[in-house]
């Protein structure tokens, strides 16, 4: 049995003239995403890594600890979260303004058979 292409998907590289646009935005919401997602994962590691340091200072101190030991580790652990959450926030829309992109572009050329 041949494997016939969709009559309502035509490729890529159609007569519509769209098709290095669609694969150029499918690479950039696949970028998106996996960024979106590392930083989804890595922000709250990094929070409580810097979290655990600071726990282990309090935990391994004869004495007090010094309140710039333990400020240093929390400063750590929200700095992360700080600079990475933003970045996912951005991530994902750019990849939500890319699949409505794509989106777009692939229902404009669709064409019914006749």
């Amino acid at each position: 049995m041949e494997n016939k292409p969709s009559p309502y998907a035509p490729p890529l590289n159609s007569h519509s003239g769209h098709g290095n646009n669609v694969k150029a935005m499918r690479k950039l919401k696949r970028i998106f995403g996996v960024l979106a997602v590392a930083c989804i994962v890595v922000a709250p590691m990094g929070t409580v890594f810097g979290m655990v340091r600071a726990f282990y200072a309090l935990s391994t101190a004869a004495s007090t600890p010094a309140p710039d030991e333990l400020a240093r580790s929390i400063r750590y652990s929200l700095f992360v979260t700080l600079v990475l959450l933003p970045v996912a926030l951005i991530s994902l829309a750019g990849w939500v303004v890319c699949w409505f992109r794509i989106r777009r572009v692939l229902r404009s050329s669709i064409r019914p058979v006749s």
